[in-house]
C-alpha cells in the first residue's frame, strides 16, 4: 500500500467514524457498495476519482483534502510513576488534574471496540494519555506505541495521532493537554 492510498484510507476511516457510520451506512449515503468502501479504506488504491468525489461531497470537504498529507506528531513514552489511586472504581479527570497539572485541559475519550480516533496535537503543547480501561495502539507517522490499563503516554510535537482500540471492548482514556 502506498503512502498516498494509506493517507486517503485513514482520512476516510476517521471521517466515517467521527460520524459513527458503518461502512454499509456510508455506502448507502454515497451510492457505493460496502465492498467499495472496504476496498478504499484498505488503501488498495483501486477506486476512481468519481467514488472519492462522492465521499468528499458527503463529508462536505474538497476532494483535494483527501490527497493532502497530515503532519503526524512524534510520540515518546514517558515513564513516570502514577500517583493516581487506581483502586477507585472510577478515576475522574479532576483527580488526574489535581495530581499532575492544575491548569491542564482534561477530556475523557471513549473509543468503541476495534475503532479508531484521531486527535490533534497543537504546537508547543504536551499531551498525556492515561489509559483508564482497555488496550490501545497510538500511531504517528514514525512511531507505534501499545498501551493498556494504567499506562501513561506523553505525546510531544504537533500534528495528528491515531488511537486504535485493539480490543473487543470499549477503551476509556483521559487526554490531558498542557
Amino acid at each position: 500500500m502506498s503512502n498516498l492510498y494509506r493517507d486517503i484510507a485513514w482520512k476516510i476511516i476517521n471521517l466515517r467514524q467521527s460520524q459513527r457510520l458503518t461502512q454499509t451506512a456510508l455506502g448507502k449515503k454515497t451510492n457505493l457498495s460496502r465492498y467499495q468502501i472496504l476496498r478504499i479504506e484498505s488503501g488498495l488504491g483501486d477506486t476512481t476519482l468519481e467514488n472519492l468525489t462522492k465521499i468528499a461531497n458527503y463529508f462536505e470537504i474538497e476532494l483535494k483534502d483527501l490527497f493532502t498529507s497530515e503532519e503526524m506528531a512524534t510520540l515518546r513514552m514517558k515513564n513516570r510513576p502514577s500517583s493516581i489511586d487506581t483502586s477507585e472504581s472510577k478515576i475522574t479527570s479532576k483527580t488526574y488534574a489535581k495530581v499532575f497539572h492544575e491548569n491542564a485541559k482534561v477530556k475523557t475519550i471513549t473509543i468503541s471496540s476495534k475503532s479508531i480516533r484521531k486527535i490533534k496535537i497543537e504546537p508547543n503543547q504536551t499531551t498525556d494519555i492515561y489509559i483508564l480501561e482497555g488496550s490501545v495502539s497510538l500511531q504517528s507517522s514514525y512511531d507505534i506505541i501499545n498501551a493498556s490499563k494504567h499506562d501513561l503516554i506523553t505525546i510531544k510535537g504537533f500534528g495528528f495521532v491515531r488511537i486504535v482500540n485493539v480490543t473487543n471492548t470499549p477503551a476509556a482514556l483521559l487526554r490531558i493537554s498542557y
